[in-house]
């Protein structure tokens, strides 16, 4: 375990926050505890490496350079982004998610300027420069904390002749015994493992009833660090109508200790918790899929008022798809972007 001083740890967030221009209060916080983070873990060497990897961390939403030789995590089929299992609660200390728990969302959409203006105005979020060399990709911030990445439809790439779509990443130890572990239990490999420079490896597969979903085995970038906050993720589920089968996908894949939460008809769920906080989930969507619809994750963002939350989506040209109703778990809705991603709402 390597040792530090508060000299050499005041010296690298000072610099790091000089080089990125950010002069906001949050950024001496953010900065610190990714440093505590990294240095606790034995990944960091020298205060120029700090440097590069968390500029690496900030490069897609325009704060800072490329450090020499990066490469981005944006493969020549998919984009995505990869993240830690470690993320900072609302009192701003370490709150442990287990692997296989969603650590990354984005959103393929085929107007990033309508994306861009739409999601400020619901959410809050301030969009990031756009990476041309890496097809456009740019990530979404709250309080200047990255909480999605986006990524426009290009000529060729998989899915893009779908329907605009948020995703979803899962955290890997491994990410190559993940993927055996998925084609093993029924999945299907749609791209990767790919490494990443030093940034982590990277997969697209579908589960065994259908459903795409990513995974990432981080090494230097931290992806979602905020959650269960106004404009933050704060769940996320997957629809199927295969429960038994995702069930077991996600517990031999993932490692999932789930928790029945509802085994009726009317209810069935099983939770992934953490904290004593339920985080994610699988549904048994059979009454609620409609016919010819396939399962996918759903992402859940938390709002302060759903009620006026969907007002301003309507006026945004977005549309509901779920009204907002009461429940165990709070106030829920469901909507969909002017160009049709679809995202739920809790509050």
């Amino acid at each position: 375990m390597k040792t530090m001083d508060e000299r050499q740890r005041a010296q690298a967030v000072a610099v790091v926050a000089r080089q990125l221009g950010r002069d906001d209060a949050a950024a001496p916080r953010i900065l610190a505890e990714l440093w505590d983070v990294a240095f606790e873990e034995g990944r960091l060497a020298a205060l120029d490496e700090f440097q590069d990897r968390f500029c690496v961390c900030m490069k897609l939403s325009g704060k800072c350079a490329s450090p020499a030789g990066w490469v981005p995590m944006i493969s020549a089929g998919r984009r995505r982004l990869p993240c830690e299992a470690t993320a900072p609660n609302q009192g701003g200390t370490p709150m442990t998610r287990p692997i296989g728990a969603p650590c990354w969302m984005d959103l393929l959409t085929s107007d990033t300027a309508r994306a861009r203006a739409f999601y400020a105005e619901v959410f809050g979020w301030t969009a990031g420069e756009a990476a041309e060399q890496f097809g456009g990709y740019f990530m979404f911030m709250h309080d200047g904390v990255p909480v999605a990445g986006c990524m426009p439809k290009l000529p060729g790439m998989p899915g893009s002749d779908g329907p605009d779509v948020w995703g979803v990443y899962l955290s890997a130890e491994d990410a190559k015994s993940t993927v055996e572990a998925a084609l093993a239990s029924g999945g299907t490999l749609r791209e990767g493992p790919m490494d990443i420079a030093d940034l982590g490896t990277q997969a697209i597969v579908d589960d065994a009833t259908g459903a795409s979903i990513g995974l990432w085995q981080a090494k230097a970038f931290a992806g979602l660090t905020m959650y269960d906050e106004p404009g933050t993720p704060a769940y996320f589920e997957l629809l199927t109508r295969d429960y038994a089968t995702a069930v077991a996908f996600y517990r031999d894949v993932f490692g999932w200790d789930g928790q029945v939460m509802g085994d009726t008809d009317e209810f069935r769920l099983t939770a992934l918790q953490a904290d004593g906080e339920t985080i994610a989930g699988i549904m048994d969507g059979s009454a609620f899929l409609l016919e010819g619809e396939p399962p996918a994750w759903n992402i859940y963002i938390k709002v302060t008022d759903a009620d006026a939350a969907l007002a301003t989506i309507t006026g945004l040209g977005g549309t509901i798809t779920q009204p907002a109703m009461d429940t165990p778990y709070g106030r829920l809705a469901g909507a969909a972007d002017p160009t049709g991603a679809r995202f739920k709402l809790i509050a």
